[in-house]
């Protein structure tokens, strides 16, 4: 869980977009955006083997609060620790998270099937500096590979240098082999409930970023 992952889809322009952004230039950004377009576009040649668009034809709708704890609770029964969200609470939560300006573009979709069955939902930022922050997976059970690729995929579609999350038990197994792993601050939290205790450091617990301050403004 103190593990943070990232799948570059333009590496140059990732780069370029970290970079500024660390220093405090990221306005520049638009201006850099044109000289990194040949680069990329001569690395995605050879290095897209696993592109993100190879996903099905999926469909997305608003993520409101009531199908997100309708999801949850009928997905995530399994898991040993998860939030016990309420509307009005996840309402106002949904409320800062969009307001937080500095974060960037905040989107929040229900993924669905050809035929209308649940893939699972997804909550990022798509940050000024071109990197797509993801704050929430939760997949429907099976669907895990599924959502990360049609995440990918719409990260693409918005122009997106490179997709970055927290790393999650699951997504050992379904990430893609260009994903890069790098330590990051350890999350913390505390507790005196060893039950809850055991869960957390089990990675039997359900917690996002939605649960953290990766979110807050900076």
């Amino acid at each position: 869980a103190s593990l943070t992952w990232l799948y570059p889809i333009h590496p140059l322009r990732m780069i370029v977009g970290l970079g500024l952004w660390r220093f405090g230039r990221f306005r520049w950004l638009p201006l850099a955006r044109p000289l990194c377009w040949p680069v990329d576009a001569a690395l995605s040649r050879w290095s897209r083997v696993d592109a993100p668009h190879r996903v099905e034809n999926l469909s997305d709708e608003p993520l409101s609060s009531q199908l997100l704890i309708d999801h949850l609770q009928k997905e995530h029964q399994k898991v040993r620790l998860r939030p016990d969200y309420d509307v009005g609470s996840l309402d106002r939560l949904f409320h800062e998270m969009e307001h937080a300006r500095s974060k960037g573009r905040f989107i929040k979709k229900f993924a669905r099937g050809n035929r209308g069955e649940p893939i699972g939902s997804y909550i990022l930022y798509l940050l000024p500096n071109d990197i797509c922050e993801i704050v929430q997976l939760a997949p429907s059970r099976g669907r895990e590979e599924l959502l990360l690729r049609h995440v990918l995929h719409t990260a693409e579609q918005r122009h997106a240098a490179a997709v970055r999350g927290r790393l999650e038990p699951w997504l050992l197994e379904v990430l893609p082999r260009r994903t890069v792993m790098f330590s990051r601050v350890k999350f913390l939290f505390h507790t005196r409930d060893v039950a809850i205790h055991e869960a957390v450091r089990a990675g039997e617990a359900l917690m996002t970023g939605i649960e953290g301050d990766m979110w807050m403004p900076t």
